[in-house]
């Protein structure tokens, strides 16, 4: 039962009007901004201009923000201070925390941290190396949601889904792409009996890299449509 699809990765080479139009073609769509403090600006990181451009006008577009770097490290002890954190930080309601694959440590820092937040869904990467934090903010209490991605971010497909863990939403990643989407949320409909979300970043870019491929957005957005558990999937 597919419920949305995160497309991550927009910058300040993409256009705002492109994410409006196909937020209204497809409202399953979310708009995954990542930020980190050492990358605004570049390739995948859009500068603040442009996220405060976004905010202008994205009243009913669906987003999360996509923590990255120092701003984590901050996080599991406790140091960060959230106004730092760009414009679209206030209104989103999912926050996914990337860890990549590196280890941290739960701290009631950490934990005490995301609490100030209570509205938010705190998003956690699913691969094998940090799984204990989602159970422990869980226990403290927080919203929390899984993103199973064995590649640890690095967009390689796995060689099979993995059934959800219980107790909270889960969706997946990992080298999904307007060539292979259907096929995909085929095999995780099989192991996956309960609502999920798919997010895609390196598949839906220019060849070269250098920006989102909004032909290749559309393409993956359309083919997914008919699998989006929804009466609200297509406009």
């Amino acid at each position: 039962m597919l419920e949305r699809v995160t497309i991550t990765g927009a910058d300040d080479n993409t256009s705002i009007s492109q994410l409006l139009e196909l937020s209204k073609e497809f409202p399953f769509v979310e708009w995954g901004i990542l930020v980190s403090r050492r990358s605004e600006g570049s390739y995948r990181f859009p500068s603040r201009d442009w996220i405060d451009e976004l905010m202008a006008v994205s009243h009913g577009l669906k987003l999360s923000m996509h923590v990255c770097g120092a701003w984590v490290r901050q996080m599991f002890v406790g140091e960060l201070r959230w106004e730092e954190l760009p414009s679209c930080f206030p209104i989103v309601d999912r926050i996914q925390i990337n860890t990549h694959a590196q280890q941290h440590a739960s701290t009631s820092a950490f934990t005490d941290k995301l609490a100030e937040r209570p509205n938010v869904q705190f998003i956690f990467q699913w691969d094998g190396v940090n799984d204990h934090l989602i159970y422990a903010a869980k226990a403290s209490g927080l919203n929390v949601a899984a993103l199973f991605d064995a590649s640890g971010g690095a967009g390689i497909l796995p060689d099979k889904w993995v059934a959800p863990a219980d107790g909270f939403p889960c969706g997946y990643a990992g080298g999904l792409g307007p060539d292979n989407v259907i096929e995909q949320i085929r095999k995780i409909e099989t192991v996956c009996k309960k609502p999920f979300w798919i997010d895609m970043e390196r598949r839906v870019r220019t060849h070269d890299d250098a920006r989102l491929d909004m032909d290749l957005v559309r393409k993956v957005l359309k083919y997914s449509a008919k699998h989006v558990h929804s009466q609200e999937a297509v406009a």
